[in-house]
């Protein structure tokens, strides 16, 4: 049966709503301390409103122990339950694969420009890994629940405003990665005297600013910045476009959940 009773389109109204919903389940989950990464913590409050308001979610990605193209649909009569969709999206779909990273062309997410961002929107996060499967790939993102973050000309970067963002995360121990409490923090940008932008930020690890490699194996570079160090760099993530906005794609929500009996995902494979 399909994971829940398909009564609604993801028009304005609903759009609206889910912004609403997802600042507020947010701030919720962070005050419940939810443990989860932060690919995890967006899909689980997209699910949690669209199977309450009777909408559909299509995720593109590759799932299961042979790493198949899979298509994650709502409305497909292949569920026991609203909980199985959700575990099944949680357990087999990455940042990479919502943002449409290298060897992933899905369109679950579209970008939009740092002015037009809205609450429920996303910051995806490029991971700096220089070889391996990991290079050129969106390592993370974070849930943006306010913003006033202006860049004029259509530029990358942002040089006015702030916005708070929310997050799962991960923690690199010695026996391997391990989901987080939900963490929050804040972006400040500002225009100095020479025409440069400061970012200031609440969070602690999170990816903000650069460092020093935490993998000596890949390279890859984790932002540990906060509060005001490493601003020109912080700064540069933006300008480098390491850090892009992106919004659910909730017209290809809508084509392939209220036309398709079925849906077969793109066979884009891995460059």
């Amino acid at each position: 049966m399909p994971a829940w009773n398909h009564t609604s389109a993801w028009n304005d109204s609903a759009i609206e709503r889910y912004r609403s919903f997802a600042a507020r389940r947010a701030v919720g989950l962070y005050n419940k301390h939810e443990v989860i990464d932060c690919a995890n913590f967006c899909l689980k409050i997209l699910i949690e409103f669209a199977s309450g308001k009777g909408l559909p979610v299509v995720i593109f990605g590759r799932t299961g122990s042979k790493n198949v193209e899979t298509a994650l649909a709502s409305h497909l009569p292949e569920w026991s339950s609203t909980e199985a969709f959700m575990q099944a999206v949680l357990d087999g779909i990455e940042a990479n694969e919502i943002i449409d990273g290298h060897g992933s062309a899905y369109k679950n997410t579209v970008t939009v420009a740092v002015s037009d961002m809205l609450p429920g929107d996303m910051l995806g996060h490029l991971s700096e890994a220089p070889i391996g499967g990991r290079k050129g790939t969106w390592g993370h993102m974070q849930l943006v629940t306010s913003t006033t973050l202006r860049s004029p000309y259509g530029r990358a970067i942002p040089t006015s405003g702030s916005a708070q963002i929310y997050q799962g995360n991960l923690s690199t121990g010695i026996f391997g990665s391990s989901p987080t409490t939900v963490q929050k923090g804040s972006y400040y940008f500002r225009s100095d005297q020479t025409g440069g932008v400061a970012l200031n930020t609440a969070v602690g690890r999170m990816f903000v600013g650069r460092s020093k490699p935490s993998s000596p194996l890949l390279g890859e570079k984790f932002y540990y910045t906060r509060e005001g160090q490493n601003e020109k760099d912080a700064a540069e993530m933006w300008r480098d476009q390491d850090i892009t906005p992106v919004r659910w794609n909730f017209n290809q929500f809508n084509k392939l959940g209220l036309i398709y009996d079925k849906v077969t995902p793109p066979n884009v494979g891995y460059a």
